[in-house]
């Protein structure tokens, strides 16, 4: 480009600043920083001893320039010493892409550290915990891209192969601005990605009716705990409920359901259900107790007399892995949360029935319903 008269000023990680001049034949070097911040004093005397002027540096990359008529000896002849500098810069590459493949590991171990608000809200979002995957994906490809471009530039240096340092620009340029522009494309494809095929695909875009043919639902159905204690319910005080269907990375399959009787009747009674099936079983406890604690936020968030109305209680059950038992006597809500084979359950129920009901109901569900699915 000196040649046609751009003379090379700042440089980043995108882009080159240029001055436009009088044309020159003028070379220029890309050097390494041995130690990976700054030159050495060493590397410094070299290109000063054979007059070439550092323009500008980006990271550990310096960019030297000397006019063409001045350029002796290279200060680095050896191709395969330039390629024994690229090493660290490749290891450094590796060692990025190791780590971001434990990626997803990593969330798993520090999970229990978390708040019981932050994994709540990624157990029950269904597009918004996919970017950070989609970002994670995305550095892994391109440091991949990155590092394969270095392991076959060293393997050529390593055979004694020099670098081409006269490349005509234009087509450097163009090749360049074509990967840069499909980077982009790719980015903004990945990131819009989850959300897009969410939009398109998942089926908890729209409510479900959940009416006696939606007998494949695992959710425990208000019915179910009205008729726990062996009392009659009448069917016909039961106003049409429904459900959502989801799937996220925390959970595999999740339902969401309301059901409630007319509010007309003498007797009102509601049920509010959250099933997951999880894609990590491991994590069940966590989730319940995570769930157990953020209602005990959210009630005290209520409560402005500072009273503590929300009590939870612990059961042992043969038939459940982990069940507690949770009551709000300020709202009169009554709440389940329990799990048993990597499926976690939570009921909200506001109505006539009690602890005893509830948890019968419950337990009635895990062992059909849960079987089943």
């Amino acid at each position: 480009m000196a040649l046609e008269g751009y003379f090379l000023q700042t440089m980043d990680i995108n882009f080159c600043d240029f001055k436009e001049d009088e044309p020159k034949e003028i070379s220029y070097r890309i050097e390494i920083a041995e130690n990976g911040k700054h030159l050495s004093q060493d590397q410094c005397l070299k290109y000063q001893e054979d007059l070439w002027t550092n323009v500008t540096k980006y990271n550990k990359f310096y960019v030297f320039s000397c006019p063409s008529e001045l350029v002796n000896i290279e200060p680095n002849p050896s191709p395969e010493a330039l390629g024994k500098s690229l090493k660290p810069l490749l290891y450094k590459n590796l060692l990025t892409i190791f780590v971001l493949l434990l990626g997803p590991i990593l969330i798993l171990r520090f999970l229990p550290y978390l708040s019981s608000t932050i994994v709540i809200s990624m157990l029950r979002d269904t597009t918004i915990n996919l970017i950070p995957y989609a970002l994670l994906i995305w550095f892994i490809l391109s440091l991949s891209m990155e590092a394969l471009y270095q392991i076959n530039l060293i393997r050529k240096l390593s055979k004694g192969i020099s670098i081409d340092h006269h490349t005509p620009w234009k087509k450097t340029y163009w090749i360049s601005s074509v990967a840069w522009n499909t980077k982009i494309l790719l980015i903004a494809g990945i990131i819009l990605s989850p959300i897009l095929l969410y939009n398109i695909l998942s089926p908890g875009l729209d409510s479900h009716p959940l009416s006696a043919e939606a007998a494949s639902v695992p959710v425990v159905r208000l019915e179910a705990v009205e008729k726990a204690d062996g009392s009659d319910f009448d069917e016909t005080l039961l106003e049409e409920g429904y459900y959502y269907e989801g799937s996220n990375t925390l959970a595999k399959k999740q339902f969401n359901s309301s059901e409630n009787t007319n509010t007309s009747a003498d007797y009102y009674g509601a049920i509010h259900n959250e099933y997951f099936k999880l894609t990590f079983p491991s994590t069940q406890k966590l989730i319940v107790n995570s769930f157990v604690d953020r209602y005990a936020k959210f009630y005290k968030e209520l409560d402005s007399s500072g009273t503590k109305f929300f009590k939870t209680e612990s059961v042992e059950n043969e038939y459940v892995d982990y069940l507690v038992y949770g009551s709000d006597s300020n709202t009169s809500n009554q709440h389940i949360f329990a799990a048993k084979d990597g499926v976690v359950l939570h009921i909200r129920y506001l109505g006539g029935k009690g602890k005893s009901e509830l948890i019968k109901a419950v337990v009635e569900f895990f062992n059909n319903k849960v079987n089943e699915t």
